[in-house]
């Protein structure tokens, strides 16, 4: 079954976390829009910057949400606390530019989750609508519902009688999330029992079903998220590798999760240790070209007996070793900066070398030389065929970047994110956001709350401190 090409083109968020409005894009998102593709040129790279606190990590823990609806996860109750103080209730809308063939669909998800009774998580409303190009022509709004109630006429002609088991399921919403007191709500649109249904007919629908297919492969197997929780400095540092297990003969059918390897003494099924070898092949094919030299080892392998123990589920005990030439030292002991390379790379490689393949990552630049991540971000930005997706703090970086591919964050809650426009080819990127942060931009837009030196020589140096 042909799998179509999914990319990610805007993302809006309201109300969530510390945003009360925010929208980021990739360049060409206001052109593919209108159907303008066959000329544009599609950007790889897509940067956030900004001071701590100022809504980049939301930005990437919304992805994260999305990833979770269009695999057909379950949202925990905790995720009210992603909503803005003062409000019940926060939305993600996310587009997408998705290719089958010479066919292109622009499709719209859009989510609104709050607090529902006894503290618990309920799904106010869901819409996925999208338009499809076809040769130079446009159908618009091909598809849309809104559930629980809203319905495209264009979408209910199309159903008979043997249809009625999927417009019940689409009127009545059927998520539980009718219940009060959920302990999780998951997508109506996305959950493998509408799937089903649509599998059963999807000569009816087939433009419907095959987006739902595509988005939900794209979110299951082909969007890596590496948030800044996987390298805290702590045991659960390692490699996170994405595995998928097909089902039967239909390749848009299957499990997909992390596997996570700790940079310590591991052990595995055989299976997994399999797949660990494979991409620690594509990984050493890479790091002579970062660091000089190094490759990633597998050391102290044992293995059980087969006489003793079926060798297809037994367990491989082995450590993971680092070797410059110089033999080979346990990774746990490596730096930080070396292990967040390790672990994001497989991902990397991924999105560099597969349309459709999206990496997404929070504080790229921690732990990882400047000059380094530089070239590694021009790189993808010249030759990668997929997307990455980064917040930074490190400057080096605005060197290397068009000002159409970075967003920065801003003061004002309620347009979290903007661009920096009138750039000129002899600009430097680096040398003007150093110039608005002082100055704001010229629409009078703040892109940093001004500290005063003074003060935090008098907060450094206060009496409290002092008597102690």
């Amino acid at each position: 079954m042909e799998i179509g090409i999914v990319r990610i083109e805007s993302l809006r968020l309201s109300h969530f976390r510390n945003v009360g409005f925010g929208e980021v894009f990739f360049s060409e998102k206001k052109k593919v829009e209108k159907g303008i593709i066959d000329d544009v040129s599609l950007s790889p790279l897509l940067g956030i910057y900004g001071q701590n606190g100022s809504g980049k990590t939301s930005a990437l823990l919304a992805l994260r949400v999305i990833q979770f609806l269009l695999s057909g996860r379950e949202l925990h109750p905790a995720i009210c606390d992603y909503i803005q103080t003062g409000f019940e209730s926060f939305t993600i809308a996310i587009d997408f530019l998705v290719r089958r063939g010479d066919t292109y669909s622009y499709a719209t998800y859009e989510i609104e989750i709050g607090r529902a009774k006894n503290r618990s998580v309920r799904i106010y409303s869901e819409k996925l609508s999208f338009t499809k190009f076809a040769k130079g022509e446009r159908k618009a709004n091909l598809f849309s519902f809104t559930a629980p109630d809203k319905i495209n006429p264009t979408f209910l002609k199309r159903m008979d009688a043997k249809d009625q088991a999927i417009y019940q399921y689409v009127c009545v919403h059927d998520t539980g999330n009718e219940n009060e007191g959920m302990t999780a709500v998951y997508s109506s649109v996305f959950s493998k029992n509408l799937s089903a249904l649509l599998e059963g007919n999807k000569e009816a629908f087939p433009d419907y079903y095959n987006l739902v297919v595509d988005l939900q492969t794209f979110a299951a197997s082909r969007l890596a998220i590496y948030s800044i929780s996987y390298f805290n400095e702590n045991d659960q540092v390692g490699i996170r590798l994405r595995l998928k297990e097909e089902k039967g003969d239909d390749p848009s059918r299957f499990i997909c999760q992390d596997l996570f390897i700790p940079f310590a003494i591991n052990q595995l099924p055989r299976a997994q240790f399999e797949v660990l070898k494979t991409n620690l092949d594509r990984i050493n094919k890479v790091m002579p070209a970062i660091i000089p030299n190094y490759k990633v080892e597998i050391i102290n392998v044992m293995v059980p007996d087969p006489q003793k123990m079926d060798p297809e589920s037994s367990f491989i005990n082995f450590v993971l070793a680092s070797n410059r030439g110089n033999g080979p030292v346990p990774l746990q002991y490596e730096s930080n900066g070396i292990k967040k390379i390790i672990s994001i790379l497989s991902g990397f490689i991924d999105a560099y070398n597969h349309e459709g393949c999206t990496m997404v990552v929070d504080e790229l630049d921690s732990g990882i030389f400047e000059y380094l991540l530089g070239e590694l971000v021009y790189a993808f930005g010249s030759f990668g065929m997929g997307q990455l997706i980064f917040t930074s703090h490190n400057m080096r970086v605005l060197e290397k970047l068009s000002h159409k591919h970075v967003f920065f964050s801003t003061t004002d809650s309620n347009n979290a994110f903007t661009q920096i426009t009138n750039v000129h080819e002899t600009n430097n990127l680096r040398d003007l956001y150093y110039r608005y942060i002082a100055t704001g931009l010229k629409d009078g837009t703040k892109l940093f709350d001004m500290v005063n030196t003074e003060d935090i020589v008098a907060g450094l140096s206060s009496p409290e401190e002092q008597n102690r």
